[in-house]
Parts: C-alpha cells; structure tokens; sequence
C-alpha cells in the first residue's frame, strides 16, 4: 500500500513539475529557460526509492511532458528513460554517497542526457535549440536538484536507505 502511494505521490508531483514548467521562468525576462523539474525529480526518486518509481510511470511523466511543453514527442520521455534507468543500475554504488556526490553524479547525467537530446534534434535536421539556452537550462536544472530533494523529501518522506539499514 505504502508503494502505491509513493508511486501516485511521484505521479502528482511529476505533473505539478510539468505545469510549473510551463509558467515562464521570469517574466520579465523571457529568453531565461525553465529548468527541467522534471528530470531532477524522477532521478532523485530513482537514487532514493526505485521501487517506487517504476520506468513505465516515469515514460507517461516525461511524454506528458512532451506534449504540455510542446517538445519533440517521444525524445524527452525517452531521454528521461534513459537517465533514470543508468541511475537505477547504480542504486546500490549511489546507496552510501554524499549528498554533494550524488547531486554531482546527477549533474553529469542530466548533462551528457541534453548533449543526447540535442545530439538526436541535430541529426534528424531538426531546429536545434541555442546552446546557451541550453547550458543555462543545465545549470538551472542542476541548481534546483537540491531544492527539488529537499521538497520530496519533506512532502513526501522520500529517503534512501544505506548499506546499515539506516534512512538518510
């Protein structure tokens, strides 16, 4: 029951991440990007409680995603995918770092996954996003995982459990 709960819990919390994506950063200042909640969620939720975060529920958040926020369909769902899975095979190494260190492991992640996305949008000819944009989207992203942990683990008591048995 408590699973199914967590499971609805990273459900509602992915779509409230997608419509506060969809608010302008700053309004006064338009060409300031959104960072990717979304991302920063569903790889702290993996690191922390991957049995609550099963990979078909994330792929609906990111297609949602995707289709509210007017992006290439499918890419972001499956970049998304791709990231949370690379994390999910590395719970256990990830189950005894810092707090610093996992933040930095989602960093590298989260950018080599937009390298990806902007890599695919350039081979399909598409219009490729600026890349300032893009890197100021990275760095905004990796900023808020901190404060996006902070909130789950608040609102939703979202912890990891160390090799002892201990939540942290």
């Amino acid at each position: 029951m408590k699973v199914a709960l967590r499971i609805v819990a990273l459900i509602f919390s992915g779509l409230v991440c997608t419509v506060i994506a969809m608010i302008p950063f700053v309004p006064a200042l338009p060409s300031i990007t959104s960072p990717d909640l979304l991302a920063a969620l569903c790889c702290f939720w993996v690191m922390r409680r991957p049995e609550t975060a099963p990979l078909p529920v994330i792929f609906l958040l990111g297609l949602a995603a995707d289709l509210l926020l007017m992006r290439p369909v499918g890419l972001g769902a499956l970049v998304l995918v791709l990231m949370t899975e690379a994390l999910r095979t590395q719970v256990v190494a990830l189950r005894d770092v810092s707090r610093f260190v996992e933040w930095m492991i989602f960093a590298a992640f989260f950018t080599l996954a937009t390298l990806g996305m902007l890599g695919v949008i350039w081979v399909t000819f598409a219009e490729v996003p600026p890349l300032g944009a893009m890197a100021q989207r990275i760095v905004l992203t990796v900023a808020c995982y901190p404060l996006v942990g902070v909130v789950v683990r608040v609102l939703f008591g979202v912890t990891r459990r160390t090799a002892s048995g201990v939540r942290v």
